[in-house]
């Protein structure tokens, strides 16, 4: 059996600079809809990572984290990444 079934527990999208705004809006919609976890918005230019937790079918800001934070994965108990590691 190739491929997966379903949507993943967590989404990390790298932003670049070709990105629109109708493409980030519907993929936010289309990865709420279809169940995600948990999404992460890169921002390079900016050194920023913002959170998104899916809680009771919608999309809620959880913060946003900067280069040097350690930032906790939510689908996973006790299991953070070193943001520096992210922007290397």
């Amino acid at each position: 059996m190739a491929g997966c079934i379903g949507a993943p527990d967590l989404v990390i999208e790298i932003l670049s600079p070709g990105n629109s705004r109708k493409e980030f809006k519907e993929k936010f919609s289309l990865y709420e809809e279809n169940g995600v976890r948990e999404y992460w918005i890169v921002y390079p230019i900016h050194l920023m990572i913002q959170i998104f937790d899916l809680k009771e079918d919608k999309f809620a800001w959880r913060s946003n984290y900067i280069k040097e934070d350690m930032i906790p994965v939510g689908i996973f108990e006790d299991f953070s990444i070193d943001s520096d590691a992210v922007f290397k």
